[in-house]
């Protein structure tokens, strides 16, 4: 992988973080209910999958059984 490459994939990354913190700061604003649980669960999933797209993509290594281990390619 070039470096243009891990670049990217970082740029990615930060965006998908920004993404998060911001919605997650506007949830927290809003009184607890089942709705801003379910956004707040989107949002972590969303995260989520933005962190395995980075480890797999950026890193060439996947989390299996809880720990990051390198992708066969």
């Amino acid at each position: 992988m070039t470096s243009a490459e891990v670049h990217s994939n970082l740029k990615k990354l930060e965006a998908e973080v920004h993404y998060f913190l911001a919605h997650m700061d506007v949830l927290m604003l809003k009184p607890e209910s089942p709705e801003r649980g379910q956004a707040i669960a989107g949002l972590c999933n969303k995260l989520d999958m933005a962190n395995q797209i980075a480890a797999r993509f950026g890193l060439g290594q996947q989390r299996i059984g809880g720990k990051l281990r390198k992708v066969k390619r």
